[in-house]
Formats: C-alpha cells, sequence, structure tokens
C-alpha cells in the first residue's frame, strides 16, 4: 500500500470499524465566503460540535487499530472548511490542520523528515467565524507529540481519536518507565517510553 509523504489526515473519513459520528449547531453569521472583509467577533459564525469516537483504554487497544506511529513537531498550522461527508455528500466543517514533521517513526512507512497534515476539528478564520470543539486541547509548536494513526487503503493518515491517541513526548526523561503526558488531560491510559521502544521493535 502505497502511503504519500504529505498525510492528509481526516478523522471525518476513520473507517477501521467504528464511525464517528458529528452533531453540531450553528449560530451567527454564516454568509461569509473567500476575499471578504473580517466578520466583526459579534457576528461571527459559531458552531458548537461534538463526535461519537472509538473507545480505547489501553496501548494494545491502540496498537490493533494504529498502522503509523510517529513523533513530531509541528511546523505550521491552518484553517480551512473540510467535507465531512467525504464521498457520501457534501457538507463543511471548519478544521484546523497542523502539519506534524517527523521525527521518529515507530510503526507504518512514514520516514523522519516527512510531514504528516494532522486535522483537529474546530478552529478560527477572519471570515468562517469560530468553531467550539467537543474537546479541549491542541497542537503546539513548543511540543513533541507521538501520535497514534491508521493509513486507509486510499492513503489518507486517520487520527484515531482526539482524546487517546496523542502524548506529548519529553527530550529529557530520563528513565524508560517514565509516562508520556496525554495531550487530553482525562485520558486514562499510560505510555511509557519503553512502550515506543515496544512499539519501534514491533513495527522493524
Amino acid at each position: 500500500m502505497s502511503i504519500k509523504r504529505v498525510f492528509s489526515v481526516a478523522v471525518v473519513l476513520l473507517s477501521i470499524s467504528a464511525v464517528v459520528f458529528f452533531a453540531y449547531r450553528s449560530i451567527g453569521n454564516n454568509n461569509a465566503i473567500d476575499g471578504e472583509a473580517s466578520t466583526p467577533a459579534d457576528e461571527r459564525h459559531i458552531v458548537y460540535f461534538s463526535a461519537d469516537w472509538p473507545y480505547y483504554d489501553s496501548v494494545d487497544a491502540l496498537l490493533s487499530r494504529a498502522n503509523l506511529v510517529i513523533r513530531g513537531t509541528v511546523v505550521d498550522s491552518r484553517a480551512e472548511p473540510i467535507n465531512i461527508m467525504g464521498s457520501g455528500g457534501e457538507e463543511y466543517m471548519l478544521h484546523t490542520i497542523s502539519t506534524v514533521h517527523v521525527l521518529d517513526s515507530y510503526m507504518g512507512d512514514a520516514m523522519v523528515g516527512d510531514k504528516i497534515e494532522v486535522l483537529i476539528p474546530g478552529g478560527e478564520t477572519e471570515t468562517e467565524g469560530l468553531i467550539v470543539s467537543g474537546f479541549s486541547y491542541t497542537f503546539t509548536c513548543e511540543n513533541e507529540y507521538v501520535i497514534f494513526l491508521y493509513v486507509s487503503a486510499y492513503g489518507l493518515a486517520l487520527l484515531l481519536n482526539p482524546f487517546h491517541a496523542v502524548y506529548i513526548f519529553d527530550p529529557g526523561a530520563r528513565s524508560t518507565s517514565e509516562a508520556l503526558v496525554s495531550a487530553y488531560d482525562r485520558n486514562r491510559i499510560t505510555l511509557t517510553y519503553e512502550d515506543l521502544n515496544s512499539i519501534a521493535e514491533l513495527g522493524r
């Protein structure tokens, strides 16, 4: 299976024995188009959304679905509307697209130096307005992240879910038994640096 060296991470196309359902409501101005002047903050289009994501309760559960596990830093972010219906129709919702520069690959065909585009539902633009999503973290350029992904038959790398699949890597960690901090503070899965070494061995 060929994999594009710049991956589009389309969470809404997740197709690994589970379906992601999005529910959202909107208020405010929905008439902004490309090239329009900035919309005043109190008139911007606001969408509140939630989703039914696959649930994982252990590292083994993540690995049973993931076929790409990488560590990287965010080098760029932008927000743009994404068709959340995929091939089933057209319905656009704003996403933040973060470009991740790969520093290490524990599983899968990604190589050091590759750039992967990670989509997170939600974001803000001057004309599209503000999206408030059902989870509370965003990628930052200060951190290194370990991310669990699934590469589809179409070559798209899909985030398993935003709660259990993203961890902050500490380059200064002193012990392999030390646990990584989850990017989502309510995640109860423990991922250690020793686990990463084991995943790398399995992926070779």
